[in-house]
């Protein structure tokens, strides 16, 4: 306990923008790291009023962000995170150090419910080579995901973590834009209705956007063709066209590759025009 205290009162001493790292390692060599933003006093917690076991030897770098807010970075651990996990906390960071090329994604999406995560746009399969492991961590499942045993178990667990309502023979996420079409044991398909513009921006030149997130999600992503004819009017606005995506997969790569496919729109919604 002596050493936890010792540890909590540099805490408190630390200037806003010092970072202290506790371990000395190789991060390229490690295991992942999370950053978890977090309230001193709720960190105090952590540390000293946790009688069963204490997080210091997973902790690798403490940031102080402001004045009671603090970065703390892990490594990767099932346990330890649990000890983290307060839904004041407000982001988790995987896989850093990441390159300056983040993008900050709060996705209605995500099976991760209300955190940001930052995603590297430029390294997407580096930043989800464990993602199995994380998928397990993150979410806090007994059993790897994908493993539904029947159609019911898997819509009671896609019930914990997104709102859905039935409507004819499918499941439809409500105020957004997902729906279930069809699940048979593990696998899972959703189909995701999108602008044309948005469609385009997630192919990419010569199809490259597009087969990032095949690869990065292990999901099969499609374009389904669109079932009318263009009137002078779509041509001259785009954006009143819809068309769907379909993505098949087990629950997580499905889960990915829609998280992975908001952090693209929302990137497109934040370019300017000369670079879609």
């Amino acid at each position: 306990m002596k050493e936890e205290i010792i540890l909590f009162n540099k805490i408190e001493k630390l200037m806003v923008g010092e970072n202290w790292v506790l371990k000395k390692v190789d991060i390229d060599i490690s295991c992942p790291l999370i950053q978890i933003k977090v309230n001193k006093w709720d960190l105090k917690k952590i540390i000293i009023g946790n009688k069963e076991s204490s997080p210091l030897e997973k902790i690798y770098c403490i940031s102080k962000e402001g004045f009671s807010t603090i970065l703390v970075t892990i490594f990767f651990d099932k346990d330890v995170l649990k000890m983290f996990h307060i839904k004041k906390f407000s982001r988790f960071k995987l896989q850093i150090p990441c390159t300056k090329k983040l993008l900050t994604l709060k996705s209605k999406y995500s099976l991760l419910g209300n955190y940001e995560l930052y995603v590297d746009q430029e390294d997407c399969i580096e930043l989800y080579k464990d993602i199995s492991h994380n998928a397990e961590v993150l979410l806090f499942y007994d059993n790897p995901l994908g493993e539904f045993s029947n159609k019911s178990i898997l819509h009671s667990t896609l019930n914990n973590v997104l709102s859905y309502h039935e409507e004819g023979t499918g499941f439809v996420r409500e105020d957004y834009r997902i729906s279930i079409i069809n699940s048979k044991s593990d696998i899972l398909e959703m189909n995701i209705l999108l602008t044309k513009p948005e469609v385009g921006f997630l192919i990419g030149e010569q199809g490259h956007r597009i087969e990032k997130l095949r690869e990065s999600s292990n999901a099969t992503i499609q374009i389904l063709p669109i079932a009318k004819r263009f009137r002078l009017m779509d041509i001259l606005c785009p954006d009143s066209i819809n068309q769907q995506i379909s993505i098949v997969g087990d629950v997580y790569s499905v889960a990915l590759g829609i998280a992975s496919v908001e952090s693209l729109l929302i990137l497109h919604k934040w370019l300017p025009r000369k670079h879609l």
